[in-house]
């Protein structure tokens, strides 16, 4: 891969957890949506579905926030080093 995608991608890391965060739970709501026709019990699967990929996505991106944090903290300065 030349420099410029490198840089592209380098760039887009930080709103990828937002972008996640839009497609989990739009995919999710339509699904529920679609389950919600099919059974005829509109709009219980539909908020139930949408309300579990917000907390899903939530979840992944605090975990992989927390772990871009503790790699940072380890090459910080100020580290131990042993």
């Amino acid at each position: 891969m030349d420099e410029q995608g490198t840089q592209l991608i380098e760039d887009v890391k930080p709103s990828s957890g937002g972008i996640e965060l839009a497609i989990i739970s739009g995919v999710f709501c339509g699904l529920g949506l679609l389950l919600d026709n099919f059974l005829g019990t509109l709009p219980i699967f539909t908020v139930t579905l949408f309300l579990l990929g917000i907390v899903g996505a939530s979840i992944s991106m605090f975990y992989r926030y927390r772990h871009a944090m503790e790699l940072q903290e380890r090459e910080a300065r100020w580290a131990k080093r042993s």
